[in-house]
């Protein structure tokens, strides 16, 4: 058969509109592959899922990319997957197709499909739209029909249930255990957003000039000549008594609720622009609020998001984070 039969024959069989986008057929192509692969119960490779993805891809999708280059698009959409909860990463190189759940949003009748099986086992043509990695439901029967848990966005994404100052409080008040960490050495910094000006981006709020103060700190020390091994630091006049631990995913949502309990809050610019708003930010979110921007359809870039749906529930996830955000009317 010819090329655009081809194409609409892999796109039948991944039950996709004949006019899909490239890049949702492309997701689907690697949760199909990824499914017909593991069943949600064994790994795969990247290498051998990649394998058998790019030929369904190259059938299904025409264009004059090079192999190399669509290989390396590929492994970054497995990476997008992950983020938003259709594949599980498990380490050294392998993969599983997540059974999922129905995630519910408080500002639309929509519900978000988190899975990787792909839409040709759902029984549900017609019924699922698809808009980049995610795909979405507001079929109630649908949802009730793949028998799968519903929950909250936040829930899903593990938002901690306390409001940020709540949260931050209890972390920084953990007990620490005695050390001989020294927030002296130069190769640690103490996150002190007070000692920056109001709008300085967070990577540039830490400082070795540890503050002459009394009590819990977060601190970060440079590994392998990287700034990733972060800790509590509990001090006293400035000299550090003792020391936990602190789990890297916790770091950045601490950044936030200091910069709040300083009143030194991050900001963000609000930027309309017709269907869809540009989110100008200057500092990463944290991971849960990172994946469910991803999964509410939000695509980031070096500088920041561009939202082109679900805007009231992303304006309430930075204001939850006490981000200053300004719009540009």
């Amino acid at each position: 058969m010819d090329e655009d039969e081809a194409a609409r024959q892999v796109r039948l069989v991944l039950e996709l509109d004949q006019d899909a986008p490239d890049d949702v057929v492309s997701y689907e192509v690697l949760r199909t592959i990824a499914w017909a692969s593991t069943r949600g119960q064994v790994p795969i490779s990247t290498r051998a899922l990649l394998d058998r993805a790019m030929g369904a891809h190259i059938a299904a999708v025409h264009g004059s990319t090079d192999e190399q280059t669509l290989r390396r698009d590929l492994r970054g959409r497995l990476d997008m997957l992950a983020a938003v909860g259709d594949l599980a990463p498990l380490g050294r190189g392998r993969w599983l197709s997540v059974i999922g759940s129905i995630v519910r949003l408080d500002d639309s009748d929509e519900l978000l499909l988190v899975s990787g099986i792909p839409l040709r086992y759902l029984d549900s043509r017609g019924s699922i739209a698809a808009f980049g990695p995610t795909r979405t439901t507001v079929d109630r029967t649908t949802a009730d029909r793949l028998r799968l848990p519903v929950v909250g966005l936040e829930e899903w994404a593990r938002v901690p249930r306390q409001s940020l100052a709540t949260w931050t409080r209890e972390v920084l008040d953990q007990a620490t255990t005695r050390s001989d960490f020294d927030p002296s050495d130069s190769l640690t910094q103490i996150y002190a957003p007070e000692n920056s000006e109001p709008s300085a981006p967070q990577r540039r709020r830490w400082t070795t000039d540890v503050p002459e103060t009394t009590g819990p700190r977060l601190a970060r020390r440079s590994v392998y000549g990287r700034w990733t091994d972060h800790a509590v630091v509990d001090l006293d006049s400035g000299r550090a008594v003792s020391v936990r631990n602190c789990d890297p995913r916790d770091a950045r949502r601490l950044m936030y609720g200091i910069d709040q309990s300083l009143d030194s809050p991050s900001t963000t610019l609000w930027l309309e622009s017709g269907s869809t708003t540009r989110l100008h930010s200057p500092n990463p979110l944290p991971h849960a609020e990172t994946r469910m921007l991803l999964a509410l359809g939000a695509m980031p870039d070096s500088n920041g998001w561009n939202v082109p749906r679900h805007k009231s529930t992303v304006h309430r996830l930075l204001s939850n984070l006490g981000i200053d955000i300004r719009a540009n009317n």
